[in-house]
């Protein structure tokens, strides 16, 4: 279950043209930090609200000092959530 939602966060990543912290060949399948887009309109906060209206949780990133947020699929998270955050994140990097 793991790996299927982490697919589809996967093919989404690159279908958007992002970037992922940690090379895919290091890759826990856990969470996955993704480096900010490069967009001057780009910011957090607005990704973040955008996702909770569709009742998903992401996370800034902490991890280094790069600049990434966050997206786990650990618990009860299945393949079709997944799809369909990556359809709100989406919406929100095409909106830049």
């Amino acid at each position: 279950r793991y790996c299927a939602g982490w697919d589809e966060l996967n093919q989404a990543i690159k279908k958007l043209g992002l970037k992922m912290l940690v090379p895919v060949e290091a890759q826990s399948k856990l969470i996955t930090a993704i480096i900010d887009p490069e967009s001057p309109k780009y910011k957090f906060d607005d990704l973040h609200d955008l996702a909770r209206e569709h009742a998903f949780t992401i996370y800034p990133g902490k991890l280094s000092d790069a600049n990434t947020f966050r997206i786990a699929n650990i618990g009860d998270i299945q393949a079709e959530e997944m799809r369909a955050f990556t359809e709100v994140l989406e919406t929100y990097i095409r909106s830049l």
